[in-house]
């Protein structure tokens, strides 16, 4: 599972602080509440069934005026706009090994965990493996072979100049917390972390590189009802998207300079993918 990687879209793992997703949000009220929750975890080895949309949508913000472009394959392509009479385009290359685009976020079978069901059956881990270089980094040369040419490797991307080892971490991720009486059914949905970092697309007028984050949401399907005195809700299905949201606009403007410079600027870039993850067990 890729949480933390350096790429064309740069991350790092996140809190949950930094990926709230727009109009549903990950809070410490959430996160700490002892109210009812849905069984997204178990106790009998569940994990969950992962399929993808075979599209990547994307919406730019420029200049205040959102605007949906035409979807994209799964493995990326070209969009672009008109801004100011001047047509914009950009290009997003799932296939090269430093891109990173929604759909290869979360994998095909993903395990969570709800450890302290009893007290905080908000708080939701997702535990994953990732690789840590127990030694310095740098970048590769070319001329040694490490780079460039059939080796697939950017000469661009930094290497691990000793021990690469795999570790396990874990991914804090929330279910919110509605207001419920007893034998109601209210609506509940998850909202994962996954990374935060740079975010960079080439277009016409060169790099465009801002903060960003990434985080899965979605809406839980579950069967019971809310009852504080035997919290029975078990989740069955979770229905949402994965997202990357280019949230600090560029840090360096395209070469397009005057107005247009400046708009693209202060661009905000979000691309995501539609998925379905069904309760399964391991």
């Amino acid at each position: 599972m890729r949480i933390s990687r350096q790429c064309t879209l740069l991350v790092i793992s996140a809190l949950c602080v930094l990926s709230m997703a727009p109009g549903r949000g990950c809070n410490a009220v959430d996160f700490f509440s002892s109210t009812p929750a849905p069984d997204v975890g178990g106790t009998d080895g569940v994990n969950w069934n992962v399929t993808y949309d075979n599209e990547i949508n994307v919406t730019i913000d420029i200049g205040g005026d959102a605007i949906n472009l035409e979807p994209l394959t799964a493995n990326g392509g070209q969009v672009g706009f008109l801004y100011e009479g001047e047509t914009i385009t950009f290009d997003l290359d799932c296939s090269l090994p430093a891109v990173v685009c929604p759909n290869e976020l979360l994998p095909d079978r993903v395990r969570l965990e709800q450890r302290d069901f009893e007290d905080h059956p908000h708080q939701v881990h997702l535990p994953f493996n990732e690789t840590v270089c127990q030694g310095d980094t740098r970048l590769p040369v070319e001329a040694d072979g490490e780079c460039g040419g059939e080796t697939e490797i950017s000469c661009d991307e930094e290497i691990c100049d000793g021990l690469v080892v795999e570790q396990e971490s874990t991914a804090l991720a929330t279910i919110n917390d509605p207001e419920a009486e007893v034998g109601d059914t209210p609506d509940y949905h998850i909202t994962i972390p996954l990374d935060a970092g740079i975010t960079g697309f080439e277009g016409t007028y060169g790099i465009c590189l801002g903060l960003s984050t990434t985080h899965a949401e979605g809406d839980i399907t579950y069967t019971g009802s809310y009852d504080t005195a035997t919290n029975n809700m078990t989740a069955t299905e979770i229905n949402g998207e994965i997202v990357v949201n280019l949230i600090g606009g560029c840090m360096t403007a395209w070469d397009a300079g005057g107005d247009i410079g400046a708009a693209l600027a202060g661009a905000r870039i979000t691309i995501w993918s539609n998925f379905q993850a069904t309760r399964g067990l391991l």
